[in-house]
């Protein structure tokens, strides 16, 4: 770095070679340094302040500041905002840290001093000096001075002191009785301070600053609601922009920009063009802020939306079913429902509700499928297809219990009846030693050499009824989410059942919160019932399908449930067609965008 050019032309030359000699080369002279300390102490005191902001730590760097800071000068001189700017207090305040100097603890001290001097403009310059300067290096210090901040008679240091407080402290109540204050900029960076809390407790207290008679509140207040996912921040804001007002609007559109949210970039472009002065410039700044944010958000990987369900319910509501996936990304947990943006026809909608897959919560699925011997068979080998591709969405915690229910012909005739053993599995398969939860098996590479079983008969049940019977009795011992797959055959002569036991069967789902899932590649009469059965069943479904498509709605069916985001929502122009919809996804995870076409839902349909 050329100390030359950094050090002013008015320093006499002495005084600058002498203080460059000794911070590069760790001159000895420290005598020199003290006459020419004593002959001009503001001329030493300025030369020294740019030397320190442009060199790096040395002997002589270290010397100096302790020389300075012994005989007070250092502090008053980061201070001074006539002789130092802003930009070299920092980077020396930051300089000094790194090398364990006491830095901190004289500003803390001067800080003080000057929170007990007599309110003036020149003693508020000073104390907001002092506080940028320690918030670069401690904030945790401003709780030390809390209620001389917070009661200081000057607004613009109580508004300052509140943001910094806010954010280090992350007390609620206490921004919520700064709100009260007098002066609107204290009231509008306590409104800042609890958004950037993120916390349920700070809605109602966000919500009532945002009708706020003072732009800056409000705007700051709605702003808030929208970085704790309060869905209602997008219409506030858009409707904020539309205040008769022009500062209400300009604040609005101040807003919009800091949520980097791509929804606004419409309103903000139809601002752009019709509104001039203020408007106009916010607006183009506005843009540039999303722009910027998109594409950082961008540079990760791209993340695939795939539409399970789009449907328009009887009230003309609609409802999304979603699954997100990303590379090596199979949960999405810190995604917010302000990440997700909804066009149909054209139109923005304002108003749904997002609800988001719960990570924490362990999935336990039993699957009921037909033993069939023969390896070829088309059925068999679709039903492996399905397992072995849908096993990679179970998360590791999950469990899996794999049952078999015999199909062919019975020894001793037709109505022979066999108790099969409660495990399902043969220790041929498994080893002797694995220990399972009640069948269920968490270990991907175990559960593969199930899938590719065909299954010991004497652990399989004699039919399906008596294969759902043990899975229900085993996953009902299990906590967290359960779900029950079943493949259907025709061979499974026990059904129909009787209306007395297909009722039972229900009960005991509803009773275990069983969800169950059955899939027939074929719909005869035989699988009323049974269809009813799962309907019956909150989240239950009945799917008819080719034994080639088997594989792809299985996995489908399972990705639902470990990742499943749902969207409802009402459109604009209520009553109006269904029509083609955006669903637009910009997030700190990754961006993604994908279109949907809502129909019209049906009982019997695989949905719900």
């Amino acid at each position: 770095m050329d100390i030359d050019a950094a050090i002013p032309q008015q320093t006499p030359p002495d005084t600058s070679a002498i203080l460059r000699s000794f911070v590069q080369e760790g001159n000895t002279d420290k005598a020199s340094l003290q006459r020419m300390l004593d002959s001009d102490p503001e001329e030493f005191c300025r030369a020294s302040i740019t030397l320190l902001a442009n060199a790096e730590p040395s002997t002589g760097y270290r010397y100096l500041v302790h020389l300075l800071l012994k005989h007070g000068l250092l502090i008053k001189s980061l201070a001074d905002t006539e002789n130092c700017r802003l930009e070299e207090a920092v980077t020396i305040v930051k300089s000094l840290t790194q090398i364990g100097s006491s830095v901190e603890t004289e500003l803390e001290r001067r800080l003080s001093a000057m929170l007990q001097q007599p309110p003036s403009p020149a003693v508020s310059v000073r104390i907001h000096r002092l506080m940028e300067l320690l918030s670069e290096i401690s904030k945790n210090c401003f709780l030390l001075f809390q209620s001389e901040l917070i009661a200081y008679s000057d607004p613009s240091v109580r508004a300052s002191a509140v943001l910094l407080i806010g954010r280090v402290g992350k007390n609620a109540d206490l921004m919520g009785r700064m709100l009260l204050d007098p002066d609107p900029r204290v009231q509008a960076n306590a409104v800042e301070a609890l958004s950037f809390l993120k916390e349920d407790a700070c809605k109602p207290m966000l919500l009532t600053a945002a009708k706020s008679k003072h732009n800056r509140v409000a705007g700051n207040a709605v702003l808030g609601l929208y970085r704790i996912s309060e869905l209602r921040s997008i219409s506030m804001l858009l409707d904020m922009a539309q205040n008769r007002d022009v500062e209400f609007r300009t604040s609005a559109i101040w807003a919009m920009g800091e949520t980097g949210d791509p929804r606004f970039v419409p309103a903000l472009t139809e601002i752009y063009k019709t509104c001039t002065g203020g408007e106009r410039v916010e607006s183009l700044r506005s843009l540039a802020r999303i722009r910027n944010k998109t594409l950082a958000r961008s540079a990760n990987s791209p993340i695939e939306i795939r539409i399970a369900r789009a449907e328009t319910l009887p009230d003309q509501s609609r409802h999304l079913v979603l699954k997100l996936s990303s590379g090596q990304i199979t949960e999405f947990p810190s995604l917010k429902p302000t990440d997700f943006a909804i066009w149909e026809g054209g139109a923005l909608v304002h108003d749904f509700t997002v609800t988001t897959p719960n990570s924490s919560v362990l999935l336990a699925t039993g699957f009921v499928v037909p033993r069939i011997l023969s390896a070829v068979d088309p059925y068999r080998l679709a039903i492996t297809d399905a397992l072995s591709r849908t096993l990679p969405f179970k998360r590791p915690d999950d469990i899996w219990r794999i049952d078999r229910y015999t199909v062919e012909v019975q020894p001793g005739g037709a109505g022979a009846i066999r108790q099969a053993s409660a495990l399902p599995y043969d220790e041929s398969v498994l080893g002797a030693n694995v220990k399972t939860q009640h069948g269920f098996i968490a270990s991907p590479d175990l559960l593969n050499k199930l899938i590719s079983a065909v299954g010991a008969r004497e652990r399989s049940a004699a039919d399906l009824l008596g294969g759902i019977d043990k899975v229900g009795e085993a996953i009902g011992k299990q906590s967290g989410k359960r779900h029950m797959f079943l493949f259907l055959h025709s061979n499974s002569t026990e059904w129909p059942v009787s209306e007395e036991r297909q009722q039972q069967l229900a009960d005991f789902l509803h009773n275990e919160r069983i969800v169950l899932h059955a899939f027939a590649t074929e719909a005869p009469e035989q699988w009323r019932g049974m269809r009813a059965v799962c309907s019956g069943t909150k989240g239950g479904t009945f799917s008819i399908t080719s034994v080639e498509e088997l594989p792809s709605v299985v996995e489908k069916r399972y990705s639902e449930l470990v990742g499943r985001f749902e969207i409802s929502y009402t459109i604009p122009a209520k009553g109006s067609a269904p029509a083609e919809g955006t669903l637009v996804l910009s997030s700190d995870l990754g961006c993604g965008q994908t279109v949907f076409s809502p129909t019209a839902s049906s009982s019997a349909d695989a949905g719900r």
